[in-house]
């Protein structure tokens, strides 16, 4: 979570937990593409992403990255080390904390035209 203030809370690991019921609907955990004002195409990231994240959102993830001028692995779908270290480097270049994760924090970065 992130307060009024932009600053982010601690990580809270929640258990597996089972929900049942009729009127129980599932929220959505993808990703959606949009538009930003110079038309080219953003990724907006709703997922936390950290070491060990894997799949399209650390791809695009990668490639912002790439873009931003802070990533020069491959683009391989795969959080490690060299992903944490870009992210660290993201966040130190546009005043946030440097966890190396992508949290609200970071997420919310694109909504201020950074990461879009």
């Amino acid at each position: 979570m992130t307060d009024d203030g932009g600053y982010a809370s601690n990580v809270l690991t929640v258990p597996t937990f089972t929900v049942t019921g009729s009127s129980v609907t599932p929220l959505p955990t993808t990703t959606t593409t949009t538009t930003n004002t110079t038309g080219i195409y953003a990724y907006k990231f709703v997922n936390f992403l950290n070491v060990g994240s894997t799949g399209t959102d650390v791809t695009k993830l990668q490639q912002r990255l790439t873009t931003e001028g802070v990533y020069s692995g491959s683009i391989s779908g795969y959080y490690g080390a060299l992903t944490k270290a870009a992210v660290k480097k993201y966040q130190g270049l546009h005043g946030l904390d440097q966890f190396g994760y992508v949290g609200p924090g970071t997420r919310a970065m694109p909504q201020r035209g950074i990461i879009a």
